[in-house]
C-alpha cells in the first residue's frame, strides 16, 4: 500500500468517529450552506464598501477562473475515480438529500461501505473543486482585508478534511488543489484592481465630448420615434404585445425581430399591421436581434423594450418626451414595484449594485429594456453578445446625457422568462469585467482632440 493510499484509509476508516460525522460531512455539503454563502455576498455588496464589493466580484472571478476553467478541465483530462467509488472498504458518507438541503443537518448521516473494488473506471476526482474554491476564497479575504480574512482558513482546512473522510478524494487530489485555488483567487484580485484599482471607479466621461453632439435644433415627437422589440419563443404574446405598441404610439416606426424562435412567433409577428419584421435563421441572443432592429431604425430617436409584455408601453410617454425635448440624450427607465419573483429581485438588486460599483454608469437598473435614446448614440456601439445588458455604460462613457425615470412594471401573462438567475449571474459576471476592461480605452479628451486633429487635417488638404 502506497503512503497516498494509507493516508486516505487512516482518514478515511481509522478516524471514523459519529462526532466526526456529524462535523465533517456537513462541512463537504456546498448544498447545504449555500443560503448561508449568498446572505454573506449580499451583505458585503451591501454593508462591505469598496472592499467588500471588490472581494465578492474577485471570488466571482477566481471561481470562474479555478472551477469552471482549471479544475473542470483537469477533470475530463485525468479522470481520476473517486476512491469511494473504487476502493474495497471505502466509506462514502452524504448527509440526507431534503428541501431545503440544510435540513439534512438534523437527519442522521448516510453511510456506505463499498466492499468490492472497481478498476479502469473513470471519474473527476482530481482536483478537489471544493478545495480550489475554498482556498481561492480564503485568498481573496486576505489580499482584500488582510489578517481578517485567516480566520477563514479554519473553515477552508475543515472542508479539504471532509472531502477525504467523505471518500470523495483522495489526499493528492486535494493537495494539488491548493495552489490551483491560490493563484485563483490571486488572478481574481489582481484581475479586478487591475480593471478597478480601488476605491473601483472608471473615470467619468469628460462633458467636452457634448461639443460634438449638440441638442436637436427642433423638438421631435411620437412620429419620430423607432421601437425595437426582440422576440424569442412568445407566440402567446407577440400579437398582443405588438398590438398594445401600435395602438400607443400609431405614428412611430415599430421593428419586431424573431431571434430564431422554434415556435409560431415569427408568423405570429407577421400578421400585425405596420409593423416592420426581421428574422433570424437561428437564435443568437437578445443583443444580436437588439443591435439588427436598432440598424434598421430609420427615425431620430430610437426605442427599445421586451417582448414579454412586462413592459407598459404607457410608460415610454415621459421618456420619449425627455430625449425629444432634448433635456437628455438617453433616458432609460427604472422598474417601479417590480412583477417578479422575490429571488429574481434580490438577485437584479444585488448585480446592479455590483455593476455599478465597478462601471459607475450611475443607472440604478440597467436590466430595464425600456431604453430612449438619440439614433446618433448608436455611433459609439461595439456589438457583442450581452451589449444590451451595458447600453447605458457605453451610452455615458461616449459623454451622452443620461436620465433614469420611473415606469411601470407588469407581471408576465404567458410563456417562461428564458433566463435563470444562476445562467444570467454567470454571464453577466464574464461580460462585465469585459465591459470594464473595453471601456477604460474610452479616453473622452483624448478622443476629441484625435478628432479635431482629423478634421483640421482634411481642412488643409
Amino acid at each position: 500500500m502506497n503512503v497516498e493510499n494509507w493516508l486516505f484509509f487512516w482518514i478515511n476508516q481509522k478516524l471514523s468517529h459519529p462526532i466526526l460525522d456529524r462535523l465533517l460531512v456537513p462541512f463537504s455539503s456546498l448544498s447545504v450552506w449555500l443560503p448561508l454563502l449568498i446572505i454573506g455576498a449580499v451583505i458585503l455588496v451591501i454593508k462591505g464598501g469598496s472592499r467588500g464589493r471588490l472581494a465578492v466580484a474577485a471570488v466571482a472571478v477566481a471561481l470562474l477562473i479555478g472551477d469552471t476553467l482549471i479544475s473542470n478541465t483537469m477533470k475530463d483530462t485525468v479522470g481520476r475515480a473517486r476512491p469511494g467509488d473504487v476502493v474495497a472498504g471505502s466509506y462514502s458518507r452524504h448527509t440526507a438529500l431534503t428541501e431545503p438541503a440544510f435540513l439534512g443537518l438534523f437527519q442522521p448521516v448516510k453511510i456506505k461501505q463499498r466492499t468490492k473494488a472497481r478498476f479502469n473506471v473513470r471519474g473527476s476526482s482530481f482536483p478537489s473543486s471544493h478545495v480550489v474554491n475554498n482556498v481561492a476564497v480564503v485568498t481573496v479575504a486576505v489580499l482584500v482585508f488582510g489578517r481578517l480574512g485567516y480566520l477563514l482558513a479554519l473553515p477552508a482546512f475543515l472542508v479539504a478534511w471532509s472531502r477525504i473522510y467523505v471518500g470523495s478524494h483522495w489526499v493528492g487530489d486535494v493537495l494539488m488543489a491548493i495552489p490551483i485555488g491560490i493563484l485563483a483567487g490571486w488572478a481574481g484580485v489582481g484581475l479586478c484592481r487591475w480593471l478597478v484599482s480601488l476605491p473601483g471607479k472608471i473615470r467619468p466621461p469628460l462633458p467636452a465630448m457634448r461639443m460634438r453632439l449638440p441638442s436637436p435644433a427642433v423638438a421631435l415627437s411620437e412620429a419620430d420615434v423607432s421601437f425595437v422589440v426582440p422576440f424569442y419563443n412568445e407566440a402567446e404574446l407577440v400579437v398582443e404585445v405588438l398590438n398594445e405598441l401600435r395602438a400607443a404610439y400609431p405614428l412611430a416606426e415599430i421593428i419586431a425581430v424573431d431571434d430564431g424562435s422554434s415556435d409560431a412567433t415569427g408568423a405570429a409577428m407577421a400578421t400585425v399591421d405596420g409593423v416592420r419584421c426581421l428574422r433570424f435563421d437561428r437564435n443568437r441572443g437578445q443583443s444580436a436581434a437588439v443591435y439588427a432592429g436598432l440598424m434598421q431604425c430609420s427615425r431620430a430617436i430610437c426605442a427599445t423594450l421586451d417582448g414579454d409584455g412586462q413592459n407598459d408601453p404607457s410608460g415610454f410617454a415621459k421618456l420619449i418626451d425627455e430625449v425629444a425635448s432634448g433635456r437628455s440624450d438617453v433616458a432609460c427607465g427604472h422598474r417601479q414595484a417590480r412583477r417578479d419573483s422575490w429571488s429574481k429581485r434580490k438577485a437584479s438588486k444585488i448585480a446592479n449594485r455590483i455593476r455599478r460599483s465597478i462601471l459607475d454608469d450611475g443607472i440604478l437598473d440597467s436590466g430595464c429594456a425600456m431604453r430612449v435614446f438619440r439614433r446618433e448614440a448608436l455611433q459609439g456601439l461595439i456589438p457583442f453578445n450581452g451589449l444590451h445588458r451595458f447600453l447605458p455604460a457605453f451610452f455615458r462613457q461616449n459623454g451622452w446625457r443620461i436620465a433614469e425615470l420611473p415606469v411601470g412594471h407588469r407581471a408576465r401573462l404567458a410563456g417562461v422568462s428564458k433566463y435563470s438567475n444562476w445562467r444570467r449571474a454567470m454571464v453577466g459576471i464574464s461580460d462585465l469585467f469585459g465591459v470594464a476592461w473595453l471601456l477604460r480605452g474610452v479616453d473622452a479628451r483624448r478622443d476629441l482632440a484625435l478628432l479635431s486633429a482629423l478634421e483640421e487635417s482634411a481642412q488643409v488638404v
